[in-house]
């Protein structure tokens, strides 16, 4: 049975960490919400305008007017219903019982829902990577950010020290002494949180590693009872969110770990089948692994990325491996 909007509304009022999000509260509950509308996109819309109301309810209004709190109910449940098509007449007595509160929250989002609306379109900020090309950003805060390629960041120009990544990015995140104002960089696996610092994040193949170099981060990770890990520089920590672990915490460097923003990926006893997934990743060309090549032996080098001929040129002398062309792959062979 379909659920409503007027109905999943009310639900989500009486959830703490919908009011969280809502709020920005709870770094747990705003990553909950932001996988959940990433799987649900048709619910964003309902969801804004219930965090609209919340942010911007004067508090000094008498929510406890009956009337008008009913009033608001009704108006509220014949917006809604525009867009749905009921087999029945909604009950409007239970959810008043329970709601009135939230009718009347609930009016002011559909009063000035038009304009934020509109206001959020233009503040969004959306930055994309095409494959073999890299970005360099600056935030509104005049936080630096280099995006790699095929990656995304988003943001809103009135919030930029929350941002969202997939992919890969190196940042240098601007300090607020005055305010303290945190740095939030959301991935589906995880939350870093940091004053003002220096940092890797990388969101590919199924997991978020992040490397500290100068400064400190706190990692929230909600799969895993949002642990939390306070990370000092030098540190390299990987976490998945499938297996709900950190899968690899060490020492790391800032070569291997962020020398892709001048042009250079550089590898220090990686298998070659690991080198090979990350140039796919940057460049969207496949690989195959002829029979008898060794793919798990462990190789350190650097390789070239701004030209995809000369990257693959030095792939085949670095690591002593022939590629050829075939139906659109390239296929990695032992040289004989």
């Amino acid at each position: 049975m379909k659920v409503s909007e007027s109905d999943l509304l009310e639900k989500w009022l009486s959830d703490d960490s919908f009011v969280g999000w809502a709020k920005n509260t709870n770094l747990t509950h705003t990553q909950k919400w932001e996988v959940y509308f990433e799987q649900h996109p048709e619910h964003i819309e309902l969801a804004e305008m219930g965090k609209f109301a919340l942010l911007n309810l004067n508090k000094k209004d008498n929510l406890g007017d009956q009337k008008r709190s009913q009033v608001a109910l009704e108006r509220l449940q014949g917006s809604l219903s525009k867009k749905e098509t009921p087999t029945k007449k909604a009950k409007v007595v239970p959810f008043y019982k329970k709601w009135q509160t939230a009718a009347a929250i609930l009016l002011v989002g559909l009063s000035f829902w038009g304009y934020y609306q509109n206001a959020n379109t233009v503040n969004e900020v959306l930055v994309t990577t095409n494959f073999g090309e890299t970005q360099h950003i600056t935030l509104e805060d005049q936080s630096k950010v280099v995006l790699n390629a095929n990656s995304t960041l988003s943001y809103n120009k009135h919030q930029p020290r929350k941002v969202w990544l997939k992919g890969e990015a190196f940042f240098e995140v601007a300090k607020k002494p005055k305010t303290g104002e945190n740095f939030q960089v959301f991935t589906n696996d995880l939350t870093v949180e940091v004053l003002g610092t220096v940092f890797n994040v990388k969101n590919r193949q199924e997991q978020t590693k992040v490397f500290l170099e100068e400064g400190k981060v706190l990692i929230e990770m909600e799969e895993n009872d949002g642990a939390k890990i306070e990370m000092l520089p030098g540190e390299l920590i990987s976490y998945s969110k499938k297996q709900q672990k950190i899968i690899e915490k060490r020492k790391g460097n800032s070569k291997e770990n962020t020398s892709w923003k001048n042009g250079i990926i550089r590898f220090e006893d990686i298998p070659l089948v690991e080198i090979l997934a990350e140039i796919s990743t940057i460049y969207g060309i496949q690989f195959k692994i002829e029979e008898g090549t060794v793919a798990d032996q462990l190789l350190s080098g650097g390789v070239p990325t701004q030209d995809k001929e000369i990257m693959l040129s030095t792939l085949t002398e670095v690591f002593s491996v022939e590629i050829t062309q075939s139906d659109g792959d390239y296929i990695i062979s032992q040289i004989k």
